[in-house]
């Protein structure tokens, strides 16, 4: 497995049946010698320096899962960097790749009953909001900035509205952690429609706008062209990538919402939405959602007969919290001015590095707490009356920390111009 990440990417699989045939088989192929040069060499750096731990970034393209692969061999710490959900920080994982949910699961489960102080709750909120207003401009990629107001369809039943967005398999296909015992992903929706006793005339499926777009120079047409196919047999409304509706519109006036891991949820569990998503997710420690891993958990959309949409926010609130200042590091101190330019600031500890690499644990960046919900309560009435504009409005207080003067090389920096100037997500 250590040669498949790339060639899904590449080719932007989307079904198992994908990655059976010739052409994908070949590209992963071609991988296999890059892979064997950079495990043994990782070895021989390893054993020659005697090194007491690495950092290694992503830890899931094969020529970096070499490197890590040769880290569990021999027993050496490490720690996987990438860049964070929000930009802010760095993200440092240890013992596992980019896609790692071990400690993301764990920060969540510890953080997901704890109270939230206002500057906290605002800074959540603000999160949430600036994806509705669209000035979310500083995440990797940012969806839907020119959509078109849009409304559910006229042909829709009385009944509960459901809105399905699938996001791309190929982003996390073959990572243990993310498998789940779906056969397809038609399979699970075909369940959980059955399940609720869902009309197919009451559903909605918004086809992902990043399948409409290249990564490098393959589009998105595996993906789309799956879902359509499922939609259209079944007499469900298809969005296709390429249409400008609203996402948001959607989701705020949907009942259901069903993903496969979107991060979708943050936004609808900040309009305290019923989520279903049909296996794994940044957030599935972190009370938002019902997830489903296969049949057998039926019992758990009995949940959603509990549902309340405040608490559904509160938890939003603390899980949004949690990915932009507790489960990244140094927040403070790497703060993105764009996608690809950031500010560095003094006085971060350099030892907490050190303890990651010891201990395997994420130390939360802001422990902060606060004993009653008071503070907390009163940002998530502004977000159930959906304030967007005044929440997204939030101003952060300044730090007050120095800034640090870090050039960046001069033969470098007719990369960072051209990057800058790419299509986000390709650079």
């Amino acid at each position: 497995m250590l040669a498949s990440s790339s060639p899904c990417t590449l080719l932007r699989t989307e079904t198992n049946e994908d990655t059976s045939r010739s052409g994908y088989l070949a590209l992963r192929e071609t991988f296999y010698s890059p892979v064997e040069t950079a495990f043994g060499s990782a070895v021989n750096w390893i054993e020659k320096n005697r090194l007491d731990g690495i950092i290694c970034f992503n830890g899931r393209m094969e020529v970096t899962r070499a490197i890590t692969y040769a880290c569990e061999k021999l027993g050496v710490p490490y720690l996987s960097q990438e860049r964070t959900w929000f930009s802010d920080g760095l993200q440092l994982i240890p013992q596992g790749n980019c896609l790692s949910l071990k400690e993301v699961n764990r920060l969540n489960r510890v953080y997901r009953e704890i109270s939230l102080s206002e500057q906290q709750a605002r800074r959540a909120a603000k999160l949430i909001a600036s994806r509705f207003v669209r000035t979310n401009l500083n995440e990797w990629r940012a969806y839907n900035l020119n959509s078109t107001q849009t409304c559910w369809p006229a042909t829709a039943l009385s009944g509960p509205k459901v809105l399905i967005l699938p996001s791309s398999r190929n982003e996390f296909q073959g990572h243990p952690e993310w498998e789940s015992s779906w056969q397809s992903a038609g399979q699970s929706l075909d369940w959980v429609l059955d399940a609720l006793g869902i009309d197919h005339r009451n559903v909605v499926l918004r086809c992902h706008p990043n399948w409409h777009e290249n990564i490098g120079r393959v589009d998105g047409s595996l993906s789309e062209n799956y879902y359509a196919d499922w939609a259209k047999h079944r007499g469900i409304h298809c969005i296709a990538s390429a249409e400008t509706a609203s996402t948001f519109d959607l989701i705020q006036e949907c009942d259901f919402l069903i993903v496969n891991g979107s991060s979708a949820a943050f936004e609808a569990g900040g309009c305290g939405k019923k989520i279903i998503c049909l296996g794994h997710a940044s957030y599935e420690e972190a009370g938002i959602a019902v997830h489903l891993y296969s049949e057998n958990d039926g019992e758990k959309l009995k949940d959603l007969d509990r549902h309340d949409p405040a608490d559904i926010i509160r938890k939003t609130l603390r899980h949004g919290y949690t990915m932009a200042r507790r489960f990244p590091q140094y927040v403070d101190h790497v703060k993105a001015l764009s996608p690809t330019r950031y500010r560095y600031f003094d006085g971060a500890d350099p030892d907490r590095v050190v303890r990651m690499l010891r201990t395997g644990l994420i130390e939360a960046d802001d422990v902060f707490t606060v004993t009653d919900d008071r503070e907390e309560s009163a940002v998530v009435a502004m977000v159930s009356e959906r304030r967007w504009n005044e929440l997204a409005a939030y101003v952060e207080p300044a730090s007050g920390r120095p800034p640090l003067d870090i050039g960046r090389r001069a033969g470098l920096r007719w990369l960072d111009y051209v990057r800058e100037r790419m299509p986000r997500g390709d650079r």
